[in-house]
């Protein structure tokens, strides 16, 4: 366009110069025009459209379509759909137009140009542009339910969601709206519109779609009414998509004999939240529930020796917004024969001679045989070493520098005969010099900061198995300020195996040390199998406790950890197994809500450190150390008694305060104030009117809150205190 523009601006010139016999400064309607160029104007300019340019193709693969249109005249004028979008004055006898135009997908726009001249003509051109048009992928086209944690720590189902992908993806503006229906047909209803400024799909969060319901979904991308389209029109529609709001996974369960019995574990549970356990000695009948659980494990200890039981599973779910225990599909039945439990031999070098056996009690045993085999001779067999009714036994007299395996025999003796047995054995033991190291754990974290709280000190114990055979260890530490690795320190012992670990850090540089890496020797010789942990661990704050506050509220409160910038409270709900984080504090206190009822939860503390280098999270150091944790179960509150009046003929009317939790209240009632209750009424509200008072007669009342916890499990406060009546009316 340019040159078209320069080409004009030469012709004027030759003009000036035929009329004048000297050139005249030539006038282009260019943007040059406004830096004060001069320029000599004909007295009459007729309208022309010299030029346009709108884009390589009449469909438009972008978001928008640049255009630029010229001519000569003195204004212009660009219409879309009829309705006026850009124009130009000029006194110059030259005009141009350039500017970009947003559309809507799948729309086909109109553009005309006007241009007029100062000797009254006109000039139109039109010409169309079509947005691109999407389509939707049919093999695309997909549902399914989605569940979130609530408050309390349960998994819960939240939405469906529904989702349609397009060949390719669309570039311009597009709208769309959701429809759903129960019927595939017919009935449907639009449920949400959205806009999208460029995508490859469609989709919907269906919050209001009720559990264990099926719905059907139309999504449809439409051109909304706007200054240029005059009315709303459907573009493209995608597919019916069937979705059912209900847990439709199938639950697995693995059923195993361990020590104390058969051991059920629950996969891929989704979002059920109650378990019911049956058993029978037949696989096709004959099942009787045996127990309901909320957590993912149960292990039957009820089982004898010599048995096979059969268990299924009916998994459920309790849909809190409407109060109702679904379940879902029956598992297949799994069997197990009750031999007697496993024994687990743990295996531990206590000398360069000798190794302790441990293991747990094993249900259905009496007697443990511990035998032993040689495993560097080939065709060695096992020999039996010994009997014991205990649950250790140490083997001595082993020789230096051999390979042993070691076997523990469970059995059950009566009568000097044996009933039945279970066996396993440890796994290789190696009686020498070994480059590996076993076992390495940090066994305490501790800090230390200075009074201005720019240095500081993590304090890291460190353990590992022993090696009798090593002449000692090799401590590395990663450099975080170097960047390499340090010799840190050599322990001259095989049989020390701890060492206290100092990472100092600053407000400025951040932790020194990232991990510590250790190795065995023999000799002159260092292993070059190293094993490594993370030294830069900040510790769980200790003497973690939790008091009810109020009837909805807890407080949590723990011992200052030094050098600590801040903590955060976690919490599990120990029936879903989930943990969350309930909050950031500074304070060595936090207060929480959020309970079920009848619901274990159990709290831990992570103190966190701003220095550069430092990890908030060491949590494998403390399990199952009470120090560290707290475990707590918010109990719904009584109820507080208000009063009990005779309000009518007949009548009682009780009331009594709100509890925080309670789902409903349960009346009860007695002729005798210490006599026998019974419940006469379930309500929501806090007042209930007993239309069963005879007149002349005495009335006592007492009242419990009750609620059920996200898996479903009632809970009953403690009752009110008591408030009598004389129906006297």
């Amino acid at each position: 366009m340019k040159k078209k523009i320069i080409s004009k601006a030469l012709c004027v010139a030759l003009a000036s110069v035929l009329m004048f016999g000297e050139a005249a400064p030539a006038m282009a309607a260019t943007k040059s025009l406004d830096q004060g160029q001069a320029v000599v104007a004909e007295d009459t300019v007729s309208a022309s459209i010299d030029g346009i340019e709108a884009g390589n193709s009449a469909t438009v693969t972008d978001d928008h379509v640049g255009i630029s249109v010229w001519g000569s005249g003195t204004s212009a004028k660009l219409y879309v759909n009829g309705v006026e979008f850009a124009s130009r004055k000029t006194s110059y006898g030259y005009w141009d137009i350039n500017t970009d135009f947003y559309g809507k997908a799948g729309v086909t726009y109109t553009f005309k140009i006007e241009a007029e001249g100062s000797d009254g003509s006109t000039v139109t051109k039109t010409f169309n542009r079509k947005f691109e048009t999407p389509v939707f992928d049919k093999s695309t086209t997909r549902g399914w339910w989605n569940s979130e944690i609530d408050e309390t720590g349960y998994s819960k189902y939240a939405s469906l969601y529904v989702n349609t992908e397009f060949l390719s993806r669309v570039s311009a503006k597009y709208d769309y709206y959701v429809y759903r229906s129960t019927n595939p047909k017919t009935g449907f209803k639009k449920i949400s519109s959205n806009t999208v400024y460029g995508g490859t799909n469609c989709y919907n969060y269906d919050y209001n779609a009720a559990y264990g319901k099926t719905y059907y979904y139309q999504i449809k991308v439409v051109a909304e009414k706007d200054d240029y389209i005059k009315t709303t029109k459907v573009i493209a529609t995608s597919p019916v998509i069937k979705v059912s709001a209900d847990n439709w996974k199938n639950i697995y369960v693995n059923a195993e004999l361990d020590h104390k019995g058969v051991k059920l574990n629950i996969e891929d549970r989704g979002i059920y939240n109650q378990f019911d356990i049956y058993r029978s000695a037949s696989k096709n009948g004959g099942y009787k529930k045996i127990k309901t659980i909320t957590g993912d494990e149960f292990t039957d200890t009820t089982v004898k020796a010599g048995k096979i039981y059969y268990y299924k599973v009916i998994p459920k779910y309790y849909e809190t917004r409407t109060g109702k225990l679904v379940s879902g599909n029956t598992t297949a039945a799994v069997g197990v024969k009750v031999t007697m439990g496993t024994p687990v031999p743990i295996a531990q070098i206590t000398s360069s001679t000798s190794v302790k056996l441990t293991w747990d009690k094993v249900r259905g045993a009496n007697v443990y045989e511990i035998w032993y085999m040689q495993t560097d001779i080939s065709g060695n067999q096992y020999s039996k070493l010994g009997v014991t009714k205990g649950n250790s036994y140490t083997v001595k007299g082993l020789k230096n520098g051999h390979l042993y395996r070691f076997m523990l025999k469970a059995q059950n003796v009566a009568n000097g005969k044996v009933v039945c047995e279970n066996q396993n054995d440890t796994g290789r033991v190696i009686m020498g010099y070994d480059d590996n190291i076993y076992n390495l754990r940090a066994t305490y974290i501790s800090t230390a900061i200075s009074k201005d709280k720019k240095t500081l000190a993590i304090y890291t114990n460190l353990a590992w198995d022993k090696n009798y055979w090593a002449s000692g260890y090799v401590i590395t530490a990663y450099n975080r300020y170097t960047g390499k690795e340090e010799n840190v320190a050599k322990i001259s012992s095989g049989t020390k195996n701890t060492y206290r670990f100092k990472n100092p850090g600053t407000s400025t540089k951040g932790m020194k040390y990232t991990y510590v890496r250790v190795r065995p020797y023999k000799g002159s010789v260092v292993s070059d199998t190293p094993i490594e942990i993370n030294v830069n661990c900040m510790p769980f704050a200790s003497g973690v406790k939790v008091s009810r506050k109020t009837n909805s509220s807890a407080v949590i409160s723990w011992k200052a950890v030094p050098g600590a910038s801040g903590y955060s409270v976690y919490r599990t709900n120990k029936q879903s197994g989930e943990t969350q984080r309930r909050g950031n504090v500074t304070a060595t206190k936090y207060e929480d809500k959020d309970y079920s009822v009848k619901t274990d939860y159990e709290y831990y503390v992570v103190a966190q450190l701003s220095f550069e280098g430092a990890w908030g999270n060491s949590h494998y150091i403390y399990e199952g150390n009470a120090k560290y944790f707290a475990k707590y179960q918010h109990k719904l509150a009584a109820p507080k008694m208000g009063s009990a009046k005779n309000t009518a003929a007949g009548q009682v009317t009780v009331k009594w305060y709100a509890v925080a939790g309670a789902q409903r209240y349960w009346v009860y009632r007695s002729t005798s104030k210490n006599g026998k209750y019974t419940k006469i009424a379930s309500v929501a509200t806090t007042s209930y009117v007993d239309k069963k008072a005879a007149k002349g007669g005495t009335y006592y009342y007492k009242v419990a809150a009750a609620a059920v916890s996200g898996a479903g499990v009632k809970a009953q406060s403690a009752y009110s205190a008591v408030a009598g009546a004389k129906s006297s009316k």
